[in-house]
């Protein structure tokens, strides 16, 4: 997903550390550290990622969190030619052994690709290879090149048999960009919770996940990008946080996609980086935005760029048909929908 989220709250570092310490810390200093704010910046996953713990952070948790998405990083990159993703593209439907994160990011990946009737595929990367939405090029391929990578992309040619995976069209590819920042958040999420973060706000790149609420109480307020706007400029926004008894649903993560960056103008036609599986050249679409609010990234990451693909009447019945989750739709008109999904089961 590209980085159209703006995280509305103020994001403050306080990452000083004792030094030389030759004592235990009293429990009030140990209280007084685990509600200290800390903050990092870095860059991965091809994007700008900062993680904020407000309550239960350290600058280990901050290194620990940087480790780990190095981590997915290396498992789900198909440009990095020794992960899991990339050997298996280069096995030329061979079996390959992977690791159980990436059995279960292509198993999620699978689930949503068939509900969305191929709308989303993650094998579109035969055809991905000949666009660049970098800024370097303006290339348009022509039909008949893009029409000859398309036959190579079915999500249906990728077989599971337990820790091993296989392309049964040894020319087909698998990209992993419309599912991986929402499910390694997920997993940098259970791994913060269980190590005993109470309030934290991780924004990978316009996917961002929260952790409980803010210290005060209040909500994580979220800004979602005005489609085509400058930088900063938000159509409206959206509150974070998770269930309380007083307070449901469980709406902690929201991931968005669009069609106005990663994309170019050539001869007055837009084009942008989500593609249809059927001509390899960018879907064809009413929606300028789709951003997804709910309890999964990975849910919210395949469903935002899913419903931009299927388009608003499509987009709409999909999330209507989905549990706890709700969707905020920006038409390439301007008009704003909040569409809900199903009550939680």
């Amino acid at each position: 997903m590209v980085s159209t989220i703006i995280i509305i709250c103020l994001l403050t570092a306080c990452n000083q550390k004792s030094q030389d310490r030759a004592f235990e810390l009293s429990p009030f200093q140990k209280l007084q550290e685990n509600k200290r704010e800390y903050t990092s910046t870095f860059f991965a996953l091809d994007t700008v990622i900062t993680i904020t713990f407000y309550e239960g952070g350290s600058e280990e948790l901050l290194k620990l969190c940087e480790e780990k998405i190095q981590h997915y990083e290396q498992l789900f990159s198909r440009t990095i030619p020794t992960s899991d993703i990339a050997k298996l593209n280069a096995a030329r439907g061979e079996w390959t052994e992977v690791s159980e994160d990436t059995i279960n990011v292509l198993k999620i990946a699978q689930y949503y690709c068939n509900l969305s009737e191929g709308a989303l595929d993650v094998t579109i990367a035969t055809a991905k290879d000949y666009w660049d939405f970098t800024g370097a090029s303006d290339f348009v391929p022509d039909t008949e090149t893009l029409a000859k990578a398309c036959k190579h992309v079915n999500f249906e040619n990728i077989e599971i048999d337990g820790p091993k995976v296989r392309l049964l069209d040894r020319d087909a590819s698998i990209d992993l960009g419309c599912i991986a920042k929402g499910y390694i958040a997920d997993q940098l999420r259970n791994a913060l919770i269980e190590l005993d973060v109470k309030s934290a706000l991780l924004n990978l790149g316009g996917n961002v996940i929260c952790i409980g609420q803010k210290p005060d109480g209040a909500a994580f307020c979220i800004g979602i990008q005005k489609p085509f706007a400058a930088t900063g400029v938000y159509e409206t926004t959206v509150e974070l946080r998770e269930a309380t008894e007083e307070m449901a649903p469980n709406y902690i993560t929201a991931v968005t996609s669009g069609i106005y960056e990663r994309c170019f103008k050539k001869d007055g036609v837009l084009y942008h980086h989500i593609l249809d599986p059927k001509t390899g050249y960018p879907v064809e679409t009413d929606l300028a935005s789709v951003t997804v609010i709910g309890d999964s990234g990975s849910t919210c990451d395949a469903l935002s760029t899913a419903c931009l693909a299927l388009g608003y009447e499509k987009g709409k019945q999909l999330i209507a048909s989905m549990y706890g989750i709700k969707a905020i739709f920006i038409k390439t008109s301007g008009e704003v929908e909040e569409i809900y999904g199903l009550p939680d089961a």
